[in-house]
C-alpha cells in the first residue's frame, strides 16, 4: 500500500514539474503578505525576468506599494514586515548589480537578516533545488 502511494506520488510529482517547467504558467496567488514576499523573493531569484532592471527599490511596506508595471527597467524588491537589507541582500546572493538602488527606510536598520524569511529563502538544501525544481518554489 505505502510502495504504491509512493509510486503514485513521484509519477504525479514528476508531470507537475513537467507542466511548470515547459509550461511555465505565472501561477501565484499569496494568501498572506509573508508568502507574497516569498514569491516576489523566489522569483526575483530563480527566474531571469529581472535581470535587464537598471533600477532597483528596496525598503519596507511603505516602497512595497510603489506599482513599478509603468516604470521601465524598475524592480521592486521591498518586502512587507521587513527592512531594506533584506532586498540589499537578494541582490547580493544573485550577484546582480543594477545601474541605480533607491533604499527607502523610515527607521535606521542594523545588519540583522535573520530570521524566519531568510531562513525559509536560502534554505540549505531547497536553495539551489529551487533553481532547477519549479515545483519547490
Amino acid at each position: 500500500m505505502i510502495k504504491k502511494t509512493l509510486i503514485y506520488f513521484v509519477i504525479l510529482f514528476l508531470a507537475y514539474s513537467l507542466v511548470l517547467y515547459f509550461c511555465n504558467p505565472f501561477l501565484s496567488y499569496p494568501q498572506g503578505f509573508w508568502q507574497d514576499n516569498q514569491i516576489k523573493a523566489q522569483s526575483y531569484l530563480y527566474t531571469d525576468e529581472y535581470n535587464d532592471a537598471e533600477n532597483i527599490i528596496v525598503g519596507s511596506s511603505m516602497s512595497f506599494r510603489i506599482m513599478t508595471d509603468s516604470l521601465d527597467d524598475f524592480c521592486n524588491l521591498a518586502f512587507l514586515g521587513e527592512g531594506y537589507m533584506n532586498g540589499l541582500d537578494l541582490m547580493l546572493s544573485k550577484n546582480s548589480y543594477p545601474k541605480r538602488v533607491f533604499i527607502e527606510t523610515n527607521f535606521p536598520s542594523m545588519r540583522n537578516t535573520s530570521g524566519l524569511f531568510n531562513d525559509v529563502l536560502y534554505n540549505p538544501v531547497l536553495y539551489h533545488v529551487r533553481k532547477f525544481v519549479p515545483a519547490f518554489r
